[in-house]
């Protein structure tokens, strides 16, 4: 009963179930309030990254190195190579600009928590994202949201994709369609709890397009322990099915076991079609994990450089 539940959305007490308030409308209202925390944790980003360091066609010098048999003259930077006698050429640092696409899942299983004093998971998801787009924004990449006429952008990226997911009328798990753009990035953002069956066809056709990316696993902390005890309803935030468990510790194990498994069967999902995996949880600052994802996007974007 416990692996059934997992299998489709996660697991609900009565006292979280969400409001039947519509999730644009809820976005929309607490938008300013998101907008600030998202530029606030752009800010801690931003300062604790490192500049991405590969020789390409920019505009910031990255270092000297020798000069080789048979590149132009032109590249041989004169007045180094006269101080020791050694051809050197000037290399400058890659800033070829990259596409990458967010996608933060805000469907009904999303909005789960389990303490007043925690965000939502759709509530991480879009302030992680936000303050991703505004970092990448600002490091000259273009950010843009599938599923949506909004196109990759720099100005005021993270304003814009907040809009434009306020707007939305309903939000679902994963983007229907993907963009042509070859060796773009996606960024997915989500509790993954559906059919992993539709998460490995979306991931097939990214990876057929040459699209890499992140997978980003959000979850309340008590989807995780599962810390029920005693009689418990649980409810479906899609279908409003309820499973009531009469001593609900009893499934703790089994439950604890199949996240495991899924967690696995996702991690393989990634690496499989060239994807990164994190999991993150809402009792944890929102800081640390956009950092750490930013440093997985820098170095999926080396890794792509180097292939070009």
């Amino acid at each position: 009963m416990v692996s059934s539940a997992l299998s489709s959305t996660p697991a609900q007490t009565d006292s979280q179930v969400p409001c039947a308030l519509p999730q644009a409308l809820q976005l929309a209202q607490r938008l300013p309030e998101i907008m600030l925390e998202a530029s606030r944790i752009a800010q801690s980003v931003a300062a604790g990254a490192h500049q991405r360091k590969q020789a390409g066609q920019g505009e910031n010098f990255w270092q000297y190195r020798p000069f080789s048999s048979g590149e132009p003259a032109q590249r041989i930077d004169w007045r180094r190579s006269a101080r020791d006698n050694h051809l050197y050429v000037r290399e400058q640092e890659w800033q070829t600009s990259q596409h990458i696409w967010i996608w933060p899942d805000l469907s009904p299983s999303m909005q789960f928590r389990s303490s007043n004093t925690l965000p939502s998971k759709a509530e991480r998801a879009t302030v992680l994202m936000l303050a991703l787009a505004e970092v990448l924004a600002k490091a000259g990449e273009q950010v843009g949201l599938p599923d949506a006429p909004l196109r990759p952008r720099r100005l005021d990226a993270a304003a814009q994709l907040a809009h434009a997911l306020a707007a939305r009328a309903q939000h679902h798990p994963l983007p229907s369609a993907l963009p042509e753009k070859r060796r773009a990035s996606l960024l997915i953002c989500s509790d993954f709890l559906g059919d992993t069956a539709t998460l490995a066809t979306c991931l097939a056709k990214a990876s057929a397009k040459g699209i890499s990316g992140h997978l980003i696993q959000i979850l309340d902390p008590a989807e995780e322990t599962f810390p029920f005890t005693g009689a418990t309803r649980f409810i479906d935030p899609t279908t409003r099915q309820s499973l009531t468990g009469e001593k609900a510790q009893e499934w703790q194990t089994a439950y604890c076991n199949r996240l495991a498994a899924h967690k696995h069967q996702l991690q393989a999902l990634a690496v499989q079609h060239g994807f990164s995996y994190t999991c993150l949880h809402t009792d944890t600052p929102a800081s640390s994990g956009a950092l750490a994802i930013h440093a997985a996007l820098s170095g999926h974007a080396a890794q792509a450089d180097r292939r070009a």
